[in-house]
């Protein structure tokens, strides 16, 4: 069942996250979301850079409106086993991820490189239970396990890297976000959103704007740079996208305005 509301929180949520997504390919993965039955957990598929990680936060933040639950990030990827297995399963006297993350969510980042063992310890914790590494009795568990991978997850069942039982229970809701360039519509909005992020972390005040929006005193992201940013393939999708605008920020555009020229410089340099 979902909650009362859910799917009109769950948009308010998702927008505000992704406040610049406007392309088709974004807003099919929000209908599929929206209409989606109400489950537990989910498995996000995207290249490298797609903002896996925001929307699950994105889900996390309508899944407990009131904010108080815990959104535990886990990067699994190239750690030792018994590494893993002590920070995620912790001990009696150490708490370990699942355990922190009781009552909320549990991301787990690069969720297809966990070690063979790892996920059978972990498959139970998608049933409700889960066993310390000190402790031979089960614990009860109360976690929303979100995994995100790059890796096609079902050629990995196949070939026996991964468990299926697994991953049958994480992709009960299976989402693939389309890489950026994909969402053509989308880049404007994301450009200037990153523009106006990384002024602000830089202690400048937010204010890019295109062009036909521009006031006196604000900064301009001209249609030329804009032209240029559509026409970039983004292999390295919305990192490589915030890279590009920090360069072109701060290292090639002078004035009030943000050009073409300065925009392929930024690309050349990333």
């Amino acid at each position: 069942m979902k909650l009362p509301g859910f799917r009109d929180w769950l948009r308010l949520v998702l927008m505000y996250r992704a406040p610049h997504a406007q392309s088709r390919a974004i807003l099919d993965v929000v209908e599929r979301l929206l209409d989606a039955p109400w489950v537990t957990h989910v498995l996000l598929h995207g290249e490298p850079g797609t903002g896996k990680e925001g929307l699950a936060r994105g889900l996390h933040q309508a899944m407990h409106p009131g904010g108080d639950a815990p959104f535990v990030k886990m990067p699994t990827g190239g750690r030792d086993p018994a590494v893993l297995a002590l920070h995620l399963f912790g001990t009696r006297e150490r708490q370990g991820a699942i355990a922190r993350a009781e009552g909320g969510t549990l991301f787990l980042d690069e969720v297809a490189t966990l070690p063979r063992e790892i996920q059978a310890r972990l498959a139970p914790v998608l049933r409700g239970r889960y066993r310390r590494n000190d402790d031979e009795a089960p614990q009860p568990c109360r976690v929303c396990v979100m995994g995100a991978t790059d890796h096609d997850l079902a050629a990995r069942v196949a070939e026996g890297a991964f468990r299926h039982d697994l991953h049958h229970r994480l992709s009960r809701i299976e989402l693939t976000i389309p890489p950026l360039r994909e969402r053509a519509d989308d880049i404007p909005g994301a450009a200037l959103w990153a523009g106006n992020r990384l002024l602000e972390n830089h202690g400048r005040t937010p204010n890019l704007v295109r062009a036909d929006d521009a006031e006196a005193g604000e900064r301009v992201l001209t249609e030329g740079a804009l032209e240029v940013l559509r026409a970039h393939p983004w292999p390295g999708n919305f990192r490589e996208l915030d890279r590009a605008m920090e360069r072109a920020l701060f290292l090639y555009a002078t004035g009030q305005q943000v050009t073409a020229d300065d925009v392929r410089a930024a690309i050349g340099g990333v």
